[in-house]
């Protein structure tokens, strides 16, 4: 065969030769692309990583034909696959005749699929009808088409860039040096919802959602919890700022109850934080471009329904209605992954007003490995089981560290420190004593957690982080919400959800512990949702408030008395 064969077709736009293999053994090469993708507002950028199958075929066979692969090879980070292979077909000794078929998949990461159980993802046949005709020992360079936005298969790839993205941030040594396997994702033009399947087989992308970076990247932050061990949730209907265990939650699902409930905002939380830490600390700007400014920040961005709620602060935006919550407490999943990601973030500091801020620099890396995986890496599903973890590193170096304090400052100084999160996002309860006060103080603190804690222990600490007042940690001494509801327990006949009345709430400290003049600072401990006295021994299974500050002074009658005795001296030495 002649090279007078070889053609430019609309497809097959470039064919050059450009050198000869050395030695006994053929290589016959070819380098395609760039394959490319477009993004929602129009970016043309590189498809990375996406998988490509070459086919060699016989003189008058097409596509459809039985074919010969030579091999799947992924496309690099400038959307170029570059095949090689030994092949001979014995038919044609100086050409290889070749197809190349482009597969909706990321070895490793994802395929896309018109549904579940679907032996193979999409593909798009680049010349369907005639091959490239490739000399054997040969290299040939070949253009390929642009995938765009206004096909399926082209929104699959966009979809498979984020997911991409994230894959290789949780997985690669500058990452996390985590394992996380592959999955199908189903999506079409008439998908609805967007999910990761009951039994994890697979992720669901509603049709309207397939450009929406967050939205895709937290449905694939379930499988990357999940796959962890970082995720029980039951499932079922969600939003921000609702309460999962005692509230009804939308299309009047009945509340799930406390156990249920509190998994279920820690599974949506935890993803949407995942996702977050992804964009952010894996730096997605750099890998995946000239996207929105809005695909790049700390908010969760749901384009379709036209809103999104912030992961660094308390503000959220309905329409063009700019708003803010703090959250509803460890069943909403809006303060979970808010407090995740203050745990997380590199920029401490950031204030509540009070006096309190964020004072928490953990760093993605040691968040995922301490806190939510944990110490013996069996991965937390819920915010209480967290925060066991969490005290407990709160009383080594590295929390300390991540504190802002010293090695030598004690364990319950650096806990308090995480209380001021656990106290922004309405988890704990909030203290309000402050200013002079007597020796016998009555300290006060407002409920929150929606309702979700009923018994409270107070703590009083002195400059130098002594326990010098407790209102104790027997069942008999600890302080009950006189106005509780339990949550519901789910099933038939429950309600749909159970009464919240958020008292105004004290503790006077007894005679016995009356503090001397001087500065102090108390915590307030709660407990989480459903956990009772018998499980509140140790003062690090209640959730921690923020540290307030308060002084004691000497009462009239002491200053009198101090008077009168200093008068007394002076007539003596006169």
């Amino acid at each position: 065969m002649s090279k007078a064969r070889s053609r430019v077709t609309g497809i097959a736009a470039l064919l050059v030769v450009v050198g000869t293999a050395s030695g006994g053994t053929l290589l016959t090469t070819m380098n395609l692309g760039p394959l490319n993708w477009q993004t929602r507002n129009g970016q043309i950028l590189p498809a990375i990583h996406i998988n490509t199958e070459f086919w060699e075929t016989d003189a008058g066979e097409t596509f459809s034909d039985g074919l010969v692969s030579l091999g799947r090879f992924r496309t690099g980070f400038n959307g170029r696959a570059l095949m090689n292979t030994n092949y001979d077909d014995g038919i044609f000794n100086d050409y290889l005749e070749v197809y190349e078929e482009t597969r909706a998949e990321i070895p490793g990461v994802a395929q896309v699929k018109a549904a579940n159980g679907n032996a193979n993802p999409y593909t798009r046949p680049v010349n369907p009808t005639s091959p490239w005709f490739v000399e054997e020992n040969e290299h040939l360079n070949a253009l390929t088409l642009p995938v765009n936005n206004s096909t399926v298969f082209g929104r699959s790839i966009g979809i498979l860039q984020f997911m991409g993205h994230m894959n290789r941030y949780y997985t690669n040594n500058t990452g996390h040096n985590l394992t996380i396997p592959m999955i199908d994702v189903v999506y079409t033009n008439t998908t609805s919802g967007n999910f990761l399947a009951g039994d994890g087989s697979h992720i669901q992308i509603d049709n309207a959602y397939s450009g929406t970076s967050d939205i895709i990247m937290h449905e694939y932050g379930h499988h990357v919890a999940g796959s962890l061990s970082m995720d029980s949730s039951p499932g079922g209907n969600h939003t921000f700022f609702t309460d999962n265990i005692r509230s009804q939650r939308p299309n009047a699902t009945p509340a799930a109850g406390n156990i249920a409930g509190a998994a279920l905002a820690w599974s949506e939380g935890i993803a949407s934080y995942l996702a977050i830490s992804a964009v952010r600390d894996g730096n997605m700007s750099g890998t995946i471009g000239g996207l929105p400014g809005q695909d790049y920040d700390t908010r969760y961005t749901d384009l379709p329904q036209n809103f999104d709620v912030d992961l660094e602060t308390i503000n959220w935006r309905s329409g063009n209605n700019n708003l803010q919550n703090r959250g509803v407490g460890e069943g909403d999943e809006a303060s979970v992954g808010r407090i995740l990601w203050d745990l997380n973030d590199n920029t401490p500091g950031e204030g509540f007003g009070a006096g309190r801020g964020d004072r928490i620099n953990f760093g993605a890396q040691t968040t995922m490995s301490h806190i939510l995986r944990g110490t013996d890496n069996a991965g937390n599903e819920s915010l209480r089981e967290m925060w066991a973890d969490l005290t407990a590193v709160m009383g080594t170096v590295t929390g300390k560290t991540a504190a802002g304090l010293g090695a030598g400052a004690k364990q319950d100084q650096a806990v308090a420190t995480v209380g001021e999160l656990l106290t922004q996002y309405a988890v704990a309860a909030t203290p309000t004593s402050n200013g002079a006060q007597p020796a016998t103080p009555t300290l006060r603190w407002n409920e929150q957690n929606n309702d979700n804690s009923n018994l409270y222990r107070v703590l009083v600490f002195d400059g130098a982080w002594n326990v010098v007042a407790d209102s104790g940690a027997a069942a008999a001494n600890l302080i009950a919400d006189p106005n509780f509801v339990a949550a519901p327990v789910p099933g038939p006949g429950a309600p749909a959800s159970a009464a919240v009345t958020l008292d105004a709430m004290s503790w006077t400290v007894p005679g016995a512990q009356a503090l001397d003049p001087g500065q102090y600072r108390y915590v307030v401990l709660s407990n989480p949702a459903g956990v009772t006295a018998a499980n509140l021994g140790s003062k690090y299974n209640f959730y921690w408030s923020h540290a307030q500050p308060f002084r004691v002074v000497p009462s009239p009658g002491a200053i009198s008395l101090l008077m009168l005795s200093g008068i007394a001296t002076l007539r003596r030495r006169r």
